[in-house]
């Protein structure tokens, strides 16, 4: 039969072989290496051409190789294309008795699409007398295989390039960069360039294009300058293709500069950008806030006539809606439409955020109906700007169908969305809204607690406090345990309005079985006492105080007692041993809020001498850490920022007594002594400010207030040691609780009877002997005593 075969015709050869390579061009028709980060119709046309292989992988066609070359090809062809190899192939080529060269050889494997066929011919070919080992036809065997992506049989055909000696050139490394590199096998392709380096093959402009183009396609721009600077290294040129991958590359990564050297030199070569190219680097301009400039290569390229790609606008529209420009991200915004393009997610994105924080919200909503409209979906980041100026704006019921929506098509509300709607709907009043949105955070796994909590609070600081406590009472008739902290913010708010009956039911829930009042809760309480404007508040506040039973009032009842009520034990003592038990069990914050509001009440109930003992004691616990500094002899510091009114009114009597008999042991004045009470923007400094001068006044001070930014007050040594001259300075000064005293003196304060501090006619001033050197008017010290210095401040 294979004798009966009638050889094919001339022209019919012809035919055949022109016939077999078009249908290999159009099968070949696949886009391989998109850019990741553009659209599809933003390719670089390398990457769009119909056969990705350079032009020595493509069938020749009809007038390349003539007619002759081309019966030859077309008769093996006519043999071997078959779906599978076989002996019986192999004899029909025996038959033809034909002794093809390097050249048809290489024409057939490249006509020849199943890659086994293609091998059972290579080797056939290799088995005969006349074969000549050649690089060229294991490259395009390599190219075979790695189209079906074989890659043992590609390492099965390396090693047959070994053994039959044929050296490694630029053509088979940049064959097997693609075939691994198509695959996604991006470190074997990587590889094999070191290992192309390493053999001294010299890279062509096809391999950096090719590793180029991977990367590109994989996202990792910077791997692509990588290559671009290995181009740099060994003097390759970027050709047209190159310019179109690297540039917008480089703008990706904020290369800029690099990328408008490259895009400038692009043009000058002749290479005319494509959209692609001033698209990338509009983006890039955009992104690092050059709005101007971006703006400008868009002009340019609006005149050169080259139609925009939709991502040049998004990148546009985006970029001046996140700069507050709305007006112009509009404008660019009817560009777009006037070219027929339709918004994508991004844009629709960008101009309901504008719109929603520009506090727009019709508008807002008009695109985000234009979205649904098309089958668009907000992210959840925008949902929520959405969601929380409509909150902001009072609009909880939009709020509330915009929630309800975005949970309808499957988006998760972030624990931020949901607190932010509950809030509104609560400030609504709308609390059976609020408990299904509670049941649907717990169902989604999110924190209920802080969405409670946000919602109450805002209702207590609005004044609202019924509708907190009816809230409260919703949500935890439904099994929800409040944090002691919200409960004293509504505890706190029933006590700023005077509701004692609610105030006395919110105490009540606090001390409900497993629970129990906390030390700032008693602090809070102990607060309120002293802010007390009527007799019958105070009262209740009292029981209050009493009906916690917490250790820290039986504390405050024996302080203000005799050593009886302290168990025999010395004041002193007593205040140890009870914060030392608080150590372990209350925070450092907790403790000082404490030892604030008692130094306070012992202030107001007129127990100055006690508060003078209990400061002293505290100070010696660390109670105000850092409060007194000595910068040497030039500067002597109190620091009463951290403390409370009544806590540094004592703190600074206390201290000033301390720096007199540091003066008197030490024979040594310093140059100035300062007491820092903290910015005027804090409220709290400026009434301690203010408390310490209406304290210092009477007593003509010599202390003056120079910073109003730190709060300071000031005065000179020599003028302080003067000062204490006055008896009735070192009277107040010096005033302590003797020993003999402390043991029978009884609480002497009522709940009414509140006395001033400095000024009182009932508050003793004991005798205090002169000091042991006088002081004139002039600035002058007693022999054996000496001004502090920059050079003694420098040695200590």
């Amino acid at each position: 039969m294979l004798a009966l075969r009638r050889p094919l015709s001339r022209l019919a050869s012809c035919l055949l072989l022109q016939a077999n390579a078009a249908r290999q061009e159009a099968s070949s028709r696949v886009i391989w290496a998109p850019v990741r980060f553009f659209y599809k119709e933003e390719l670089p046309s390398f990457l769009l051409r119909a056969d990705d292989d350079p032009a020595f992988f493509r069938p020749s066609k009809l007038g390349e190789i003539g007619l002759s070359n081309a019966d030859l090809i077309s008769k093996i062809l006519y043999v071997v294309r078959r779906p599978y190899w076989s002996p019986e192939v192999e004899r029909e080529l025996q038959l033809l008795d034909i002794r093809p060269s390097e050249f048809h050889i290489n024409e057939v494997l490249k006509n020849i699409q199943e890659p086994d066929v293609a091998n059972g011919f290579f080797q056939w070919i290799r088995r005969q007398k006349w074969y000549v080992p050649s690089t060229y036809s294991f490259s395009i065997l390599l190219n075979t295989y790695g189209r079906g992506k074989d890659f043992q049989a590609v390492q099965r055909v390396l090693a047959d390039l070994k053994a039959d000696k044929c050296p490694m050139t630029t053509v088979a490394y940049n064959t097997l960069i693609k075939v691994y590199g198509k695959a996604h096998k991006l470190d074997e392709a990587w590889g094999y360039y070191k290992e192309m380096q390493d053999s001294r093959c010299v890279p062509d402009i096809f391999t950096f294009n090719t590793l180029m183009s991977l990367y590109s396609y994989a996202g990792q721009s910077e791997k692509v300058l990588e290559v671009y600077d290995e181009m740099q290294k060994i003097g390759c040129s970027l050709d047209r293709v190159g310019y179109e991958v690297v540039v917008p590359h480089a703008g990706k990564v904020g290369r800029l500069d690099l990328a408008c050297m490259l895009f400038e030199r692009m043009k000058a070569e002749g290479h005319q950008p494509n959209a692609v190219a001033y698209s990338a680097l509009i983006a890039g301009q955009l992104k690092s806030g050059r709005l101007e400039i971006g703006t400008k290569y868009f002009e340019e390229m609006r005149s050169l006539e080259i139609r925009p790609l939709l991502g040049t606008f998004a990148s546009l529209i985006e970029a001046y809606c996140k700069s507050g420009r709305l007006e112009t991200g509009l404008k660019f915004f009817k560009d777009m439409e006037a070219f027929n393009y339709k918004p994508n997610l991004c844009i629709y994105a960008a101009l309901v955020d504008a719109h929603a924080k520009a506090g727009m919200l019709d508008a807002a909503l008009e695109f985000y109906e234009r979205m649904r409209g098309v089958g668009l979906w907000l992210p959840p980041l925008i949902f929520a700007v959405l969601i929380e100026q409509h909150a902001q704006a009072g609009k909880a019921e939009t709020a509330v169908r915009l929630y309800r929506e975005m949970r309808g098509v499957g988006l998760r509300p972030s624990h931020f969305t949901c607190r932010i709607v509950v809030g509104a709907v609560a400030k609504g009043g709308k609390y059976d809204d609020v408990e299904r949105i509670l049941f649907e955070m717990q169902e989604m796994g999110l924190n209920v607690a802080d969405a409670v909590n946000d919602s109450i609070v805002k209702l207590v600081d609005d004044k609202r406090i019924s509708d907190a406590w009816e809230l409260f009472l919703k949500v935890t008739g439904h099994g929800f345990t409040p944090h002691v902290s919200l409960c004293r913010e509504i505890l706190h708010g029933f006590l700023s309005c005077g509701d004692m009956e609610h105030a006395r039911q919110m105490l009540s829930f606090m001390q409900r079985p497993g629970s129990a009042v906390d030390l700032r809760t008693y602090c809070m309480l102990l607060e309120f006492f002293l802010r007390g404007s009527r007799l019958e508040h105070e009262e209740v506040i009292i029981s209050f105080m009493r009906e916690t039973k917490h250790p820290a009032h039986s504390f405050l009842c024996g302080l203000m007692g005799s050593s009886k009520h302290r168990k025999g034990q010395s004041l002193a003592d007593y205040i140890k041993s009870f914060y030392s038990e608080l150590e372990a069990e209350v925070d450092f914050k907790t403790r000082r809020y404490l030892t604030n509001v008692l130094l306070n009440y012992l202030v107001v109930m007129g127990q100055e001498r006690k508060a003078r003992s209990f400061w002293k004691v505290v100070y010696q616990i660390h109670m105000y850490p850092n409060s007194i500094v000595l910068q040497g002899d030039l500067t002597w510091c109190l620091k009463v920022r951290s403390m409370s009114i009544g806590a540094a009114l004592i703190g600074v009597l206390c201290t000033l007594e301390k720096f007199r008999e540091r003066i008197l042991k030490r024979r040594f004045v310093p140059q100035r002594i300062k007491i820092l009470t903290g910015s005027k923007a804090d409220s709290d400094a400026i009434a301690v400010r203010q408390a310490i001068e209406a304290m210092m006044k009477p007593l003509d001070s010599p202390f003056i207030f120079q910073d109003e930014d730190l709060g300071s007050f000031w005065c000179r040594g020599s003028f302080f040691v003067k000062w204490f001259r006055q008896s009735h300075v070192r009277g107040i000064l010096r005033q302590q609780l003797p020993p003999e005293e402390e043991e029978t003196a009884e609480a002497s304060a009522t709940t009414a009877g509140k006395l001033l501090l400095v000024g009182s006619d009932d508050m003793p001033l004991p005798a205090s002997p002169d000091l042991p050197f006088p002081v004139g008017d002039e600035d002058v010290l007693p022999p054996g005593f000496q001004h502090g210095s920059a050079a003694t401040a420098a040695a200590f």
